[in-house]
């Protein structure tokens, strides 16, 4: 792949941005084993694990090729997610990287920043993450610049050598600085909404608040329907839990699964939570309310024992009970969790839901002690992506963490899979890495019926309808499409008094 970049460009620092940028990022950065000790399938030939690494080779300032000794098909999708990795400031990472700065001058640094003394790499990645920046300073080709971060309130200011400009000539961005406001949930947030403080709202809004929204319009905003990327009111089982080992194994038969589907009634989800703005899911055709049949396969299952309140008994002699821990971030996860709890119950399966603070939620999930959550699932729009909710990520909010582990290290480290989850990421390795654009449809239509018939999580709903938030001086924001922010096109936005 040759890559020809915008000559003239440079980081909000100033500094030009050149292929010595590049040729850092893919030297110093990805194929430093301190730096990256493993280097994912993403970076190799074939997207294998197995594969080569890629090569990078400078043609000149503005010019460069990577290659790879076997097909990539999906090698530029990869690169749109987020922040290219390519758009790496050298200049200023290279004061934090041990083979460019010495250690007495760095380890002051990695000690104010936490780290055990010597851990330059640590300090090092606390630097770059530019698709989830947290700290100041990290200069970027972006429109806005983070230039401050507290508990409560963060600011970013424009991007003084931002590349863009309109069709007049002007410089983008147009607004001078953004102040973003931290709050604590979902309900803190409709209350500023509602009192007309806020210019722009997505992710905190609850779409059991629409009236809410509508009724209070008159405080200055508009409250738009739009299209959702996702729903966080997805059910994802933990199938690999250490919780409990009987717990794991019950879970895993696929009849189980399969019943825990047919005894959801999504048509009352729908209206319950999304206000009728919503659609059964399309890719599971379990997506019918039968408890007769969910009955039927839980008691062929093994489960047709019951206690003294009516709830199925596993092997051991233990209720079957399935509890959901989550946090909130739109509002729907609750109302969602609570339904599919209820209609659990109805058929013998205990449930309960446990709400806990945002940053405990990740600590559990991250550490494999979740049993149950809601979440999302990007696989309907993104297949070529990272975004691997639909295969289980290997890190939070999934349904099997320890199976990706174990087939991501070639059976090192996680636990081995059933047959038909190998599958799954085979057909998935072969999607991403083929040239053939018709076989990699092929091999994704193949990846839905593995899913569908394996229920490897439980859809709840398509097609969300949820509500935007737009001040009325804020013009320039796009209607219709997806709402999600990479399709605003916020350097555009401007503020009309």
């Amino acid at each position: 792949f040759r890559f020809h970049m915008r000559q003239g460009m440079k980081f909000s620092d100033g500094s030009a941005f050149t292929t010595e940028d590049v040729a850092f990022w893919h030297n110093d950065l990805r194929m430093n084993e301190t730096v990256t000790p493993v280097l994912g399938a993403a970076w190799r030939s074939g997207r294998s694990i197995d594969g080569e690494p890629m090569t990078l080779d400078v043609i000149d300032d503005y010019t460069f090729e990577v290659g790879f000794t076997e097909p990539y098909g999906s090698f530029l999708s990869l690169l749109t997610y987020g922040t290219s990795p390519f758009i790496t400031d050298s200049g200023f990472l290279k004061q934090f990287h041990g083979d460019y700065t010495d250690m007495d001058t760095l380890n002051p640094m990695i000690t104010e920043a936490g780290f055990e003394e010597g851990e330059w790499w640590r300090l090092l990645g606390s630097k770059m993450n530019q698709n989830r920046q947290h700290e100041t300073g990290l200069p970027n080709v972006a429109p806005y610049l983070l230039t401050s971060m507290g508990p409560t309130r963060a600011t970013m200011t424009r991007n003084p050598y931002y590349f863009k400009v309109d069709e007049a000539g002007n410089q983008l961005p147009y607004i001078d600085e953004v102040e973003i406001s931290i709050v604590s949930d979902v309900e803190a947030a409709t209350l500023e909404i509602i009192a007309g403080n806020v210019d722009l709202a997505r992710r905190p809004v609850n779409p059991q608040s629409i009236p809410l929204y509508k009724e209070n319009e008159g405080n200055g905003y508009q409250t738009r329907l739009q299209a959702q990327h996702a729903s966080l009111g997805e059910v994802f089982i933990n199938l690999t839990s250490d919780a409990d080992p009987v717990w794991a194994e019950t879970m895993q038969d696929l009849r189980v699964r399969q019943a825990l589907s047919l005894a959801l009634d999504r048509a009352h989800i729908i209206d319950a939570v999304y206000l009728g703005l919503a659609s059964p899911p399309r890719v599971i055709p379990l997506n019918v309310f039968d408890q007769d049949a969910a009955n039927g396969l839980l008691d062929e299952a093994g489960l047709d024992q019951r206690d003294g309140d009516g709830m199925r008994l596993m092997s051991n002699g233990e209720p079957f009970c399935i509890p959901f821990v989550m946090a909130t971030f739109t509002g729907e996860e609750l109302p969602v969790g609570e339904q599919v709890s209820r209609m659990w119950q109805d058929v013998g399966v205990c449930s309960s839901v446990k709400i806990v603070e945002t940053n405990l939620f990740l600590e559990i999930a991250g550490a494999n002690e979740h049993q149950a959550m809601t979440w999302w699932a990007h696989y309907p729009r993104w297949p070529y992506h990272e975004y691997n909710d639909y295969v289980g990520r290997a890190w939070q909010y999934t349904y099997a963490p320890l199976w990706y582990q174990w087939y991501n290290s070639g059976g090192e480290q996680g636990t081995e899979p059933p047959a038909e989850y190998v599958e799954l990421r085979q057909m998935q390795d072969e999607m991403l890495a083929t040239a053939d654009n018709a076989r990699g449809k092929e091999l994704w239509e193949a990846m839905k019926q593995n899913i569908a018939d394996n229920v490897w999580w439980i859809p709840i709903v398509d097609d969300v309808l949820g509500p935007l938030i737009v001040s009325n001086r804020l013009q320039n924001v796009p209607e219709g499409g997806i709402a999600i922010e990479n399709a605003t096109a916020a350097e555009m936005f401007f503020i009309s008094e």
